[in-house]
Order: structure tokens, then C-alpha cells, then sequence
């Protein structure tokens, strides 16, 4: 299975946040760790991003090295040996 969910919330003709919480309502992988990347950083977005309870939160623009650190940060100690 997977280890996390890297989503980007401003999907083109789709709800990212709708996504994220269909996944919560879903018993199978509701317990997976989301990182959200946007370009939507207001309130009500990080706001969504505590309803659905999201590991991480990355403004856009970002740099790699950030999305790298909060992957890490969120696979922990046994992810170490994945490449990220």
C-alpha cells in the first residue's frame, strides 16, 4: 500500500479537499497521511486541512527540499531506507 498521499488540492475540474474527504469517509485508507502542496494558503484552506486532518500543509511555490523534509517527516523512522 501506500505510505502517503502527496495531493494538490487545486485539481483542474475536480475538489482536491472534496478528494481528501471522500478518503476519510473510507474505513480502507482512511488513516493515510496527506501532505497538501497549493497555491490556495488562506484561511479556509488551512482551515480544510485541520478538518481532514492533514500530516503537512506546502504553500506553493515550493522548493523540493520542502516537499523532501515533510515526506521524511511523515514516513518516519521506518521509511528511512525509501528514496525520497
Amino acid at each position: 500500500g501506500a505510505d502517503l498521499l502527496l495531493l494538490d488540492v487545486g485539481l483542474p475540474g475536480a475538489n482536491g479537499w472534496e478528494f481528501a474527504r471522500r478518503l476519510r469517509e473510507d474505513a480502507r485508507v482512511a488513516g493515510l497521511p496527506i501532505i497538501v502542496v497549493t497555491a490556495h494558503t488562506g484561511l479556509l484552506s488551512r482551515a480544510a486541512s485541520r478538518v481532514y486532518h492533514v500530516a503537512d500543509f506546502i504553500p506553493k511555490p515550493f522548493a523540493t527540499a520542502t516537499v523532501r523534509a515533510a515526506v521524511k517527516t511523515v514516513i518516519g523512522p521506518s521509511g528511512a531506507t525509501k528514496r525520497v
